[in-house]
């Protein structure tokens, strides 16, 4: 079975300023499709397409991952990751 949560990236909430806990795919896909811009050719809607395409497996929970995080501090929302062990 393929894997959905992954190591925690605490980011602040676009909507209420309150910091966020984000441990799940599904998390991630529904902050990038409901708060965050998602124009054509932006960060954002390439991080939406990846976590969506992580969701039916044809990408992996990491790559996701790293897209969200990279897309929270490109458009400038704090965002704290928890370290990878490698």
């Amino acid at each position: 079975m393929r894997r959905l949560s992954f190591e925690h990236i605490i980011i602040k909430s676009p909507k209420t300023g309150a910091m966020l806990s984000v441990t799940t795919l599904v998390q991630a896909a529904d902050i990038l499709a409901k708060h965050w811009t998602t124009e054509p050719g932006s960060q954002d809607a390439s991080a939406t397409r990846l976590c969506m395409e992580a969701l039916k497996g044809k990408a992996s929970t990491a790559r996701a991952r790293k897209a969200f995080l990279d897309t929270a501090k490109e458009i400038g929302t704090y965002a704290e990751e928890k370290t990878l062990k490698p």
